[in-house]
């Protein structure tokens, strides 16, 4: 099987859908058989990320993403390479089936959580939960294309399926992992570390607070916030270690609600985009996760309601990572594999 990526990432858009990609694609990797090669757009500086998973890749550079030039200058790297593909693996929400029917001669995988534009895909993956899940493509994908919903189609890393055996309901809150994406632009991170540092009851609770090279205010918070009970952790490759070692997450929705649930940790969530509102209102309706709301319209005391969940009784948290650590068993890329070959 030879596979083509197309994907984006940014400080806009995040990394999760180029993360997912490269997990999806070392699962299809490891059939030696199988080639994967990356077309990539946004940051230039993420594709790192495809490098350091051993891929090949090519950078398309836009102001403007426009489907029918995107299409010309893949083709025109395929030509002059030689490729041959049997499959393309998309997700970029800037791409519909205007792009996907240019590439009719191939078939096509889309990865989407947003169900807001028509497919052309022949299979369709979308992990999340939604109160009306199995009814969120009716119209935009073909009739006989293969849609695979849910959290046990969760993308994961390999490392959260190795780390699922050590695994252990929290039942006391000593450890607290702080998660706000590549980027964190509206500096939450900083407004719960001032808050955590000004407040006596914290300082018996060590916080493992995630960062990366993209954090406009990374040198800020690493210098203001040098305590012996906050621990800078930079451009990590996972978050498994560390979720395995705290007993509650407060961070951002998306792709990383599903490592958490791997990893049977509890969570409180604020949205960062729009695309994560949804779902994590309904996790939250199914006493999933506990979410706040969305970072671009918080209430005044956001930050007490924060304090208040810490502080739950031991039960409630103990039951709450049972609980989600059933939704999700690190198997997700296997099944996609799975239904990628049987196709």
């Amino acid at each position: 099987m030879n596979l083509f990526v197309r994907v984006e990432a940014s400080s806009k858009c995040g990394t999760g859908h180029l993360k997912r990609c490269i997990a999806l694609s070392k699962k299809i990797a490891q059939n030696k058989n199988n080639s994967v090669i990356f077309f990539f757009s946004g940051d230039e500086h993420y594709a790192k990320l495809i490098e350091e998973a051993g891929f090949k890749f090519f950078i398309l550079t836009y102001d403007n993403f426009n489907h029918v030039n995107d299409v010309k200058n893949i083709n025109e790297i395929i030509n002059k390479h030689k490729f041959y593909f049997d499959f393309i693996l998309v997700d970029h929400y800037k791409i519909d089936h205007l792009w996907e029917e240019l590439f009719s001669n191939y078939n096509i995988i889309v990865i989407d959580d947003l169900a807001n534009r028509k497919h052309a895909a022949d299979i369709l993956i979308d992990q999340n939960l939604y109160m009306n899940m199995n009814q969120r493509y009716n119209g935009l994908v073909k009739k006989d294309c293969k849609i695979l919903l849910g959290p046990q189609y969760a993308i994961l890393d390999t490392k959260y399926l190795e780390n699922r055996k050590n695994v252990k309901p929290r039942s006391k809150i000593n450890n607290i992992l702080i998660s706000f994406g590549g980027t964190d632009e509206n500096n939450l991170t900083g407004k719960l570390l001032n808050f955590f540092c000004s407040e006596i009851r914290f300082k018996e609770i060590n916080f493992n607070v995630v960062i990366t090279n993209a954090f406009k205010k990374k040198d800020e918070l690493k210098s203001k916030y040098a305590f012996k009970n906050i621990n800078f952790f930079e451009n990590l490759d996972s978050l498994s270690d560390l979720m395995i070692q705290s007993d509650m997450s407060i961070g951002a929705g998306g792709s990383t609600t599903w490592e958490r649930f791997a990893m049977g940790l509890p969570s409180i969530v604020i949205s960062i985009a729009e695309n994560q509102e949804e779902s994590s209102r309904y996790l939250n309706h199914l006493g999933l996760i506990f979410y706040i709301g969305s970072s671009n319209s918080l209430k005044y005391n956001w930050l007490d309601s924060i304090e208040e969940l810490i502080f739950l009784k031991n039960d409630a948290l103990k039951k709450n990572s049972i609980k989600i650590s059933n939704y999700v068993d690190g198997l997700g890329s296997q099944r996609i594999v799975k239904e990628i070959i049987s196709y």
